[in-house]
């Protein structure tokens, strides 16, 4: 970001805050890009992507999209499983030895939010190089849970607090008999004047889940073929053994029928076939 330009993002509130640990728990996070570009830069819609440490624990809808100038988009997050319960310690809860040790809780878990600026008539991809590129901003935001707020921003935020052992296994009871979570819209937010996202994103979307179409045929093509290669190749080296096998069974039964006729040093092959039939 150049000096002077404003974020290309804010993000309400700074961090991401759960009243209670229980299954379906959600917090909204909302973004907004500012009406004018400011600086050297005008306006354009932004592109976002949310990331998480535990992907799994949350659910994040929608997590990448495009938020138009002077607009804004809320992002729901669910708590869509529970961290472990901790352990108490034997010298608090009177325990016997051996028990302890500090368990997994929200407060370790992050969020990243990156942003970056999608100009009108732009045809790109939003894909893994485009956000790899340089002027792609990142804010990261921590949780919490219970009465303390997580903190956030760029390359950080607050300390947030996290729930005590008993409001843990209150919450993993209340979950117990709880009804799942309703599915969350997915719907995208609404653009400036009622308009349609910009042509050039939509066009370049459908023209990757083209590509992608077509390589996935290749590749089934070409997996069909090498396993149609393989067949005959095992089909022409079955060939070849039961070949092997019947030169073995010849080879075999010759030998017998030398030994037979002519076995002894001073056998005779002739004597077998002048030798008259009958007694003397």
């Amino acid at each position: 970001m150049a000096g002077g330009d404003p974020p290309l993002l804010t993000l309400v509130p700074a961090g991401i805050h759960f009243g209670a640990v229980t299954l379906g728990a959600s917090s909204v996070l909302h973004l907004a890009a500012p009406a004018a570009g400011g600086g050297s830069f005008p306006p354009a819609a932004v592109a976002y992507k949310i990331k998480t440490t535990r992907p799994t624990r949350y659910c994040v809808r929608p997590n990448t999209g495009l938020v138009p100038a002077g607009c804004g988009v809320d992002v729901q997050i669910c708590l869509s499983e529970l961290p472990p319960l901790p352990s108490a310690a034997p010298a608090a809860a009177g325990a016997s030895a051996g028990g302890g040790g500090g368990g997994d809780s929200l407060s370790r878990d992050k969020f990243l939010v990156q942003a970056a600026r999608v100009p009108d008539g732009w045809a790109g991809e939003l894909d893994a190089a485009f956000w790899r590129s340089p002027a792609v901003e990142s804010y990261k935001l921590r949780v919490a849970a219970g009465g303390g707020e997580g903190g956030g921003g760029r390359g950080g935020g607050g300390t947030p607090t996290v729930p005590s052992p008993p409001v843990l296994a209150d919450a993993r009871a209340a979950a117990a008999a709880a009804p799942p979570p309703a599915p969350l819209a997915a719907s995208p937010p609404p653009l400036a004047g009622g308009g349609a996202p910009p042509r050039a994103v939509a066009a370049a979307a459908d023209e990757a889940v083209g590509r992608r179409l077509e390589a996935v045929a290749a590749r089934e093509a070409e997996l069909a073929t090498a396993l149609a290669a393989a067949r005959a190749d095992v089909a022409a080296r079955r060939g070849e053994l039961e070949r092997l096998r019947r030169a073995a069974a010849d080879a075999e039964e010759a030998a017998a029928v030398a030994r037979v006729t002519g076995g002894g040093a001073d056998g005779d092959a002739s004597a077998v076939v002048t030798a008259p039939l009958g007694g003397g």
